[in-house]
């Protein structure tokens, strides 16, 4: 599968570069995103309707992830220091985010 693929060559390049400490590797899962995508399918008439809708439950119950959310979590990951282990999978879900000054950021899985 993709998510496999995609686990295996961030672990990958982690355990290829361990030597190189400044290189650190990040598989980031962004979430369900709320895209012009999801809009277009939640209205096509071209896909099955079960399909169709389990993409207009997912917009009307929240569970959709604003673009610009997942991107500022995305980036408070980069610029952290420690708080994921290179070539870990992370999950938009499993970060949560500290009201603190300074805006520290937790990871805890199946969150």
């Amino acid at each position: 599968s993709g998510k496999a693929a995609r686990d295996m060559f961030h672990a990958t390049i982690h355990k290829e570069q361990e030597h190189a400490k400044r290189l650190t590797t990040l598989n980031y899962a962004p979430g369900p995103l709320d895209t012009e995508m999801q809009a277009e399918l939640r209205t096509s008439e071209t896909i099955d309707r079960s399909t169709r809708e389990y993409f207009i439950e997912s917009k009307n119950n929240g569970s959709l992830v604003k673009t610009e959310d997942s991107a500022r979590v995305c980036v408070a990951l980069v610029l952290s220091d420690g708080v994921f282990e290179s070539g870990a999978h992370v999950d938009f879900f499993d970060v949560k985010e500290g009201n603190g000054e300074g805006g520290t950021l937790t990871i805890e899985p199946g969150a």
